[in-house]
């Protein structure tokens, strides 16, 4: 699968019509990973993203597991900044990184439901010059979620 959300050309500095694409009401994680690296309004105005992204879930009974893979591309050309300037425009390889999303869920009862989770993106040279930050360094995080919904089998008339 693939979503893509345009931003600016850093190189063609004449067309600069933002086809920037921004999903409504939270739904970054939906299309982004988990990291939230690309949050729903951070790359405004910045050159964009391309998720590939395959997503696999298993669920058995009580049990189920989840595994999200995103292969992240800048949509538009980011400039390779050198010290000194050079004259010219030097695009940068538009691969941003790679995460991976993991996911268990285990049902107690109707309704309770406990699931944990594992981040884990894999930045490169070309993210840092949009983010900034150290992309030698590893971006990681777990959470561990209880969820009690005591309506859930509730029923109005």
């Amino acid at each position: 699968m693939m979503s893509s959300f345009y931003g600016f050309s850093q190189f063609e500095v004449t067309d600069q019509y933002n086809n920037l694409f921004p999903p409504l009401y939270g739904t970054n994680h939906g299309f982004n990973g988990f990291m939230d690296y690309f949050y729903v309004g951070n790359h405004e105005g910045s050159v964009g993203l391309v998720d590939g992204f395959l997503k696999l879930n298993y669920n058995k009974g009580k049990f189920g597991i989840g595994w999200d893979n995103h292969l992240f591309f800048a949509a538009a050309p980011v400039e390779l900044k050198t010290i000194p300037p050079t004259t010219g425009f030097e695009a940068m390889d538009p691969y941003l990184g790679y995460e991976i999303d993991l996911t268990l869920k285990y049902q107690f009862a109707d309704e309770v439901t406990i699931q944990a989770g594992y981040s884990h993106l894999i930045g490169t040279s070309t993210l840092r010059t949009l983010k900034g930050g150290d992309n030698d360094k590893s971006s990681q995080w777990a959470y561990l979620m209880l969820t009690v919904n005591p309506f859930k089998n509730l029923k109005f008339k």
